[in-house]
């Protein structure tokens, strides 16, 4: 049986708003979902690539599959447990359909070459963040899987673990939670696989005001060669969001201090005033 070919691919950030991007993206009437939103294949070590390549495939609709199409939801609940869920997305006959999937941990750990080699002409997606923001929200994902009993990062407080991994990227050394807001680590190597024409850059910022999402996502719709269509009752809900709380102030703004020279270096590689 042969499936449709992912035409684009969220490739992260992590804590950027990708399950709320994904989300608007599956109500488009010409896009179908991958049976599961992340099924974080490239992230992997090349051989499980390799081994694991056929099985991603068929994670996508058959090309000449009828009926509607189920595909898997983590969400958080009210007191952010996470919990899956079923979602049914119609599907049409003689519709010129696309697919695509969104394994955030590709954009920090995954050989975009590799990508670009299994996966020829697909459209890269980013998502950012501002970096603190970010950090804050990825470590606040740790605390919960330490609730949970899973395996966790989140040793202490976020105080206290975070002052460490600063000192830590002073040394020259890898960090869990500042690391992924660096942007400039990683994005170089993507843009010079994919140019620009290839990247899709998002801040989450902007996604989440109502009036410019309308008009990102006619830019979304225009990069990915699909019809427009009116999205704005939609753009007004957002998926597996933790329930709110602030950041300390004292650590905010030494973070904002931290991460205002890689920001000052992502502004003018990109030629934009993102943070």
């Amino acid at each position: 049986m042969k499936h449709l070919r992912p035409s684009f691919f969220i490739i992260g950030e992590r804590k950027c708003g990708t399950s709320s991007l994904y989300r608007y993206l599956v109500a488009h009437p010409q896009v179908l979902p991958c049976k599961v939103k992340e099924p974080d294949l490239f992230s992997k070590p090349w051989y499980k690539i390799a081994l694991g390549f056929r099985n991603y495939k068929k994670l996508f609709p058959a090309v000449d599959e009828s009926g509607n199409i189920e595909f898997i939801w983590p969400e958080l609940d009210e007191k952010g447990q996470l919990f899956n869920e079923t979602i049914t997305v119609e599907r049409q006959e003689g519709v010129n359909y696309i697919t695509g999937e969104a394994s955030v941990n590709t954009f920090y750990y995954a050989n975009p070459r590799i990508l670009n080699r299994l996966l020829p002409g697909i459209k890269i997606i980013l998502m950012l963040r501002e970096p603190a923001e970010r950090a804050f929200s990825h470590y606040r994902m740790h605390e919960r899987f330490r609730k949970e009993g899973r395996k966790s990062m989140a040793k202490t407080d976020f105080v206290t673990d975070i002052r460490l991994e600063m000192k830590k990227v002073q040394q020259g050394e890898d960090s869990l939670f500042l690391g992924p807001s660096i942007y400039m680590k990683k994005l170089p190597k993507w843009l010079n696989i994919f140019g620009r024409d290839r990247l899709f850059v998002i801040r989450s910022e902007d996604l989440q005001q109502p009036e410019k999402a309308v008009g990102i996502m006619e830019q979304l719709f225009d990069y990915l060669q699909i019809t427009e269509f009116d999205l704005r009752e939609m753009l007004n809900q957002r998926f597996n969001v933790a329930p709110p709380k602030q950041m300390p102030e004292d650590i905010r703004e030494e973070l904002q201090a931290f991460f205002a020279p890689y920001n000052q270096q992502l502004n003018e590689f990109l030629g934009l005033h993102l943070y």
